[in-house]
């Protein structure tokens, strides 16, 4: 046995408990006030590695009936644009829990309309059946919400609507996430706050979500996106200004402790795995409940 090893997971669990007892857990305003922090390079840096996959989502959205069309977690406003010209009927809505995001999303969207939110307690403030259309690009797990989001998504679609989303899976990024975990390790003392990412593992795990909540799925594709950081010897400058670290640089001091910040990039460096987006893309619509 690794007595090194095993003295410093005894820490770190030591420290993960005294804060989940403290109730210091991951927030939902801490990872708005990360995303806030990448608003203003999140366009240059990041949005252009997930186009195509949106691109290809909202050209497969089918007609939508009238009602108005949500967009969760609008981010600065891309999926907004795009909806706003396909479907110039319609009033598009873009939610997101960033009021940086939001701000930047508003200058290049006026005619649309948007809400500083979070996805679920935006959702459950609607009257049931009143949207014609939900798009969650990029925007849904991560957190214990996602049963409950897509069951308000259910309650909220129109019959004839259509719900399109694409949600990263449990082992997107994984060098990122090896060196966090890493990370955690080395510093259980700077740890500072408890989280338990909880994104989807597979389809399986999302097609029972969606069975359940009476969705049948009309399309759905699993990819990857290989993801490359503009200066590949310093990829820990460039994943702060995406929003990719957006919940990471909370519970560990990436930004302002040089030695942690050190630790997790010397770890992303060494790593042998390709860091990727591994991702799920699909558009479900409402059934009838036959019982």
């Amino acid at each position: 046995m690794d007595i090194a090893k095993y003295i410093s997971g005894a820490k770190l669990n030591v420290r993960l408990a005294g804060l989940v007892l403290a109730n210091r857990m991951l927030r939902k305003d801490d990872l708005a006030r990360n995303y806030d922090a990448a608003a203003h390079t999140y366009d240059s840096e990041w949005l252009g590695i997930l186009k195509p996959v949106t691109d290809q989502l909202l050209q497969i959205l089918p007609p939508l009936p009238s009602g108005e069309i949500y967009d969760l977690g609008c981010g600065t406003g891309y999926t907004v644009i795009a909806l706003a010209e396909r479907f110039p009927e319609h009033r598009i809505n873009g939610i997101d829990i960033s009021f940086g995001m939001i701000t930047q999303a508003a200058r290049k969207c006026p005619g649309a309309f948007f809400i500083h939110a979070d996805n679920l307690h935006f959702l459950s403030g609607q009257a049931s059946e009143s949207a014609g259309g939900i798009v969650a690009a990029w925007s849904l797990g991560g957190s214990p919400d996602l049963p409950q989001e897509i069951a308000e998504c259910r309650r909220v679609l129109k019959m004839q609507g259509s719900f399109a989303f694409i949600i990263s899976l449990a082992d997107s990024m994984t060098p990122l996430l090896y060196a966090f975990k890493k990370c955690m390790y080395r510093y259980p003392n700077k740890v500072t706050r408890a989280l338990l990412p909880q994104y989807p593992k597979n389809w399986n795990v999302l097609e029972k979500l969606l069975d359940k909540n009476l969705f049948k799925t009309i399309w759905m594709e699993e990819g990857r996106i290989d993801i490359k950081p503009d200066n590949p010897m310093c990829p820990l400058a460039w994943l702060l200004k995406t929003g990719v670290l957006a919940g990471f640089e909370t519970v560990l001091p990436l930004r302002t402790d040089k030695a942690v910040a050190e630790y997790f990039e010397q770890e992303l460096l060494d790593s042998e795995i390709q860091l990727q987006h591994h991702f799920i893309s699909a558009i479900a619509q409402p059934v009838c409940d036959v019982q």
